[in-house]
């Protein structure tokens, strides 16, 4: 019922798949997360224009950027109502479903009955406004705050807001309406951005239904008319984050010497350890954040452009991308501890929630610089819609759900101690993106638009933006045996026109994996974690695996083998049977003289199989194939089975030797005289005095020439494959190299075997050919004898093996066309060139025959 999982091969990278992937089968959820370019769009419209293709919708995860939703506090109710006042706020982020937790520095907001001009000649490290008191004086009050490199959440400068009951007010909220007294919580939402083919996108998996308000995503980049900045980026976001976070604010008033402390140019670390009295506490969640974010996003305000400020939410000054965390083996899974990212912080999304957590993934940040004499955002978010993941279709299981990539896979605690701490639900992705469960792509954008985050100002990953193609086959309807091949010559020909890393998902299904997360510096004990994880129900090895067809081919070839090592052995005891008949006489056995034949084929198939396995281990390391010497030495038996095999029949004569084969004449009257009047009469003639012989030799060719007829139809006929059905049997065809080497093999061997019959009755009729030369026959005569019986074997085993192939093209194309035809036809003439070939050497030893001897012994 959930065989189809959305899409039937998925093409990544070359190199994307992970140790654990290769070893077990397994595809990490998240998996698009750790994948960032590497698939050029020239490779994309290569996959798009292959036949059977109906869907390739390609995926470019741009990376995490982190808008920040800043939320006022009001802080007035923990202020005097006259008088000069110093509020405290505090705050406290939670995840990990609550078991981390993780307090920012804390922040001031103060308040004066004085009025607080603007510092002229202020700056970092100096008061941002004066006080003007009425005792007289004007100290500079309320310093900037510089953010060390290396900042977190707790360790980061803690800030303070000034502001006057009359004028003047805090500089960070200049915009904000008038009267506020309080500080900012910048929520930072970490969200993944990817880029997709619209039209593609909702062909596999229904985009456009799952827009549940605003446009759809169409097009490139966009223009802002109200900003001379110029080009935003269209994004559709999902309409809940995926991201468990939340912040408990506490606001206190703050007693002692603040007041002084502030008025002498105290910086805000300073009040820290001033005593306090709690006045209000709120909690703002995630979801909350998430819908004023969107708010935010639908009308960016032109102000928010021109002041440079990285808080402000849709501004993106800088991205990270983070690797797939890494597992040690074993039948738990235990993810490996990264160090902390080196570069500056400010280059990476930090300020979030847990980025002083352990990472598990390493991150790259992506700083977008402004190019000289530019004072503006690189880029800010503009939200065209919003979606809902859920509704897309095809996302009824697990395996649909990972493999989509757009729903976070389940973690569940795999204990009861684990089950226990996490409340009995699953474990929420974390806001630290280097943490073991992260959030799906929330935000898409276009293929189109990505130059604005991959050209100029960004990394160069341009020519190749693209991490992964989803592609559907026409024709699929489930996991039938027709269904299958169509995927399998799919994902064949992906790999073969791009040279891309491939796998078959149809079939695929989920499965748990328990998983031991580490302690956290932020409170989260260890856990184990039962995650689910994806087991490729079919692996297909491009181009370096044996498909039905090619292991039939390779069988062949082996066939091929055994009927040259069965003639040569006919032949060898065809010509001791005086030998084997004196044996006979003196008393052996039949057991005997079968077991002598047996011996000397084990023996040539020792020496076979061990020359096989050195060559083969060597072949594989020229040709980039390692062999193992285990599976190199399966050789040996191979060798033996076919030797042992093709040698019963031989050995079963030579112990049928008849003792009076010692006495009797090598000569035999016929049973019928013929007297051919042609040189061709007498070649045919001879092919019917060794009919065993000359059949076994036209069998070899009957198998290559049938073979060699198939493939060509299929590369004339049908452009190089086919699925079609052999009775009843769904298949899918395709002619590839290793198949025509391992038909040239075939035909090699046939020949070989034409070129050893040919041999051997020169051999035995050597008398013969002796007395007919010194009865005036010129050598051409000869010659053309021996070629004459070489064509003969070709045509007795060219023409039944073109039928062969030709049949089984008809039953594919479902007629015989003109093509098929053509085909058969040329297999027939090379099968009578190869012939022809091997009867050169033949004739070459007709000039060796010492005539004079063999005439004296005749």
């Amino acid at each position: 019922a959930h065989a189809l999982t959305g899409y039937d091969v998925l093409v990544r990278p070359e190199g994307a798949r992970s140790a654990l992937e290769q070893s077990q089968s397994l595809i990490q959820p998240g998996f698009l997360t750790g994948i960032y370019g590497g698939i050029s769009l020239d490779q994309w419209r290569k996959i798009k224009a292959l036949p059977g293709i109906d869907v390739a919708a390609p995926v470019a995860m741009v990376g995490y950027v982190v808008p920040r939703l800043v939320l006022p506090i009001n802080m007035r109710p923990a202020l005097p109502t006259s008088g000069d006042g110093v509020a405290r706020m505090d705050v406290t982020w939670s995840f990990d479903n609550g078991l981390s937790r993780e307090q920012q520095s804390p922040d001031f907001a103060y308040l004066t009955t004085d009025s607080l001009p603007l510092n002229e000649g202020g700056g970092a490290g100096s008061g941002w406004f004066r006080q003007n008191r009425s005792g007289g004086g004007a100290p500079a009050i309320c310093p900037w705050a510089n953010v060390p490199p290396t900042a977190t959440l707790s360790t980061r400068a803690s800030t303070m807001e000034c502001f006057s009951r009359t004028e003047g007010g805090s500089s960070v909220f200049l915009h904000w309406p008038a009267g506020l007294v309080g500080q900012e919580l910048s929520f930072p939402l970490p969200v993944v951005v990817a880029a997709v083919d619209p039209a593609e996108e909702d062909k596999l998996d229904g985009l456009n239904g799952a827009v549940t308000s605003g446009s759809l995503l169409m097009g490139a980049s966009l223009t802002d008319s109200r900003s001379k900045s110029g080009d935003v980026l269209p994004v559709l976001a999902g309409d809940y984050p995926a991201t468990g976070v939340s912040a408990t604010v506490t606001v206190s008033r703050v007693a002692g010497a603040a007041v002084s402390l502030v008025q002498r140019g105290a910086t805000a670390g300073a009040l820290s350890g001033q005593p306090r009295v709690e006045v209000s506490e709120a909690t703002f969640t995630a979801a909350q954040a998430y819908r004023l974010l969107l708010q935010d996003l639908k009308d960016p305000k032109p102000d928010k452009r021109a002041r440079q400020d990285s808080g402000l939410a849709g501004n993106v000054f800088d991205y990270a991308t983070v690797s797939l965390p890494q597992f040690g083996g074993g039948p738990v899974l235990t993810p490996t501890v990264q160090r902390d990212p080196p570069g500056p912080a400010d280059a990476a999304p930090d300020l979030t929630p847990g980025f002083a957590d352990r990472h598990l993934r390493s991150i790259t940040p992506v700083r977008l610089d402004h190019p000289p004499g530019e004072d503006l955002t690189p880029a800010m978010l503009l939200l065209r819609g919003t979606f809902d993941p859920a509704k897309l279709k095809g996302l009824s299981d697990v395996t649909a759900q990972i493999l989509s990539g757009y729903m976070p896979a389940p973690v569940f605690g795999a204990d009861p101690r684990s089950q226990r701490l996490l409340g009995g639900k699953a474990l929420a992705p974390s806001p630290n993106i280097a943490g073991l469960v992260q959030p799906p792509p929330l935000m898409i954008t276009t293929l189109a638009a990505l130059p604005q985050l991959t050209q100029g100002w960004g990394p160069s990953t341009a020519p190749a933006p693209i991490s992964a193609v989803r592609v559907r086959v026409a024709g699929v309807a489930g996991v039938d045996p027709l269904s299958r091949e169509r995927v399998r010559l799919a994902a064949q020909q992906i790999s073969a026109a791009t040279g891309l890393d491939v796998d078959v998902t149809v079939g695929s299904s989920a499965t748990a994996k328990t998983v031991l997360l580490p302690a956290g510096k932020l409170g989260r004990p260890e856990l184990a974690l039962s995650q689910w994880w994806v087991k490729k129900g079919v692996a297909v090895a491009i181009l370096k695996a044996l498909d039905k067809k090619s292991l039939i081919l390779f069988a062949l070839v082996l066939l091929v083998c055994a009927l040259s090592v069965a003639n040569s052995a006919v032949a060898s005891v065809r010509a001791r049977r005086s030998e084997l008949g004196m044996l006979a006489c003196l008393g052996w056995r039949r057991r005997h003289l079968f077991a002598i034949v047996l011996a000397e084929l084990t023996a040539v198939a020792l020496v076979a199989g061990g020359a096989a396995t050195v060559l083969s281990v060597g072949l594989g390391a020229v040709t980039g194939t390692p062999v193992s010497w285990q599976r190199a030495l399966l050789a040996v038996p191979a060798a033996l089975v076919v030797a042992l095999v093709a040698g019963l029949v031989p050995a079963w004569l030579a112990a049928r030797a008849d003792p009076m084969e010692a006495v009797r004449a090598a000569v035999h009257l016929p049973r019928r005289a013929r007297a051919p009047g042609t040189v061709t009469g007498l070649g045919l003639v001879n092919l019917t005095r060794t009919r065993a012989r000359a059949l076994i030799a036209a069998s070899g060719l009957t198998v290559s020439v049938a073979a060699f007829t198939l493939l060509l139809a299929i590369t004339v006929a049908f452009q190089g494959a086919v699925v079609g059905t052999i009775l009843g049997d769904a298949v899918a065809v395709q002619a590839r190299g290793a198949d025509y080497a391992a038909t040239a093999a075939t035909l090699l061997l046939a020949g070989l075997g034409v070129a050893n019959v040919l041999y051997l009755n020169i051999r035995d009729r050597g008398a013969e050919i002796a007395t007919l030369r010194a009865l005036g026959w010129q050598e051409k005569h000869l010659a053309r004898l021996v070629i004459v019986e070489g064509l003969g074997i070709g045509l007795i085993g060219a023409l039944p093996g073109a039928a062969i192939g030709l049949g089984a093209a008809a039953v594919l194309a479902g007629a015989i066309t003109t093509k098929i035809v053509l085909a058969a036809a040329i297999a027939v003439g090379v099968g009578l060139a190869i012939t022809a070939v091997a009867s050169a050497v033949p004739v070459r030893l007709l000039r060796r025959l010492p005539t004079a001897v063999l005439l004296t012994e005749e």
